[in-house]
């Protein structure tokens, strides 16, 4: 499956989690996907060993579409529900995972190891407009090593859907992505 994971932040805004990933770090940390990464279903992603595919590929594009694409292999029989989705056609969309030392918040700057870390902004008001500071409430992830792809039924980033699907049948490829 060829697949966007995520856009620039700076393009296309923090995503639906409060999550914001700024073009110079999806340049750096993107090929993590790739040496880190597993594809799961629905972030299930404790175990590799449960994964349902492997990234082969990832890239980030800064002069174009500014987001990150992916080259997925799924295994047939560990995925048979998205074979068959891709099979008739289906749009797939995915979400991605990764670790980060901290998060920062787009308003006081607070850095948080973790959620209970978190300042009033990213603790109570994440994706919120703060009227005082005329700014948006959002998590920085600045250092950011992904570990998962998922197929997710709704996905955090507004485009993170697939772009399109080959098959191997024997020794045909067949393409079943629309236009």
């Amino acid at each position: 499956i060829h697949l966007i994971a995520m856009g620039n932040s700076d393009q296309y805004g923090f995503n639906r989690n409060g999550d914001y990933f700024a073009g110079p770090v999806l340049e750096k940390n993107a090929h993590t996907f790739v040496t880190n990464g597993h594809m799961f279903r629905e972030h299930r992603n404790k175990d590799p060993k449960k994964a349902i595919g492997s990234v082969k590929y990832a890239g980030y594009d800064p002069k174009g579409m500014q987001r990150v694409e992916l080259i997925v292999h799924m295994d047939k029989d560990k995925a048979e529900e998205e074979y068959q989705m891709a099979k008739q056609g289906k749009a797939l969309s995915f979400s991605m995972s990764c670790r980060v030392p901290n998060d920062r918040c787009s308003i006081c700057g607070n850095e948080a190891k973790s959620i209970s870390a978190y300042c009033e902004h990213l603790g109570r008001r994440m994706g919120q407009y703060d009227n005082d500071m005329r700014k948006y409430a959002f998590a920085y992830n600045d250092k950011p090593t992904f570990f998962d792809i998922s197929r997710v039924k709704n996905p955090a980033d507004r485009i993170a859907h697939f772009l399109s699907y080959s098959f191997n049948e024997g020794d045909d490829i067949c393409k079943a992505a629309s236009a």
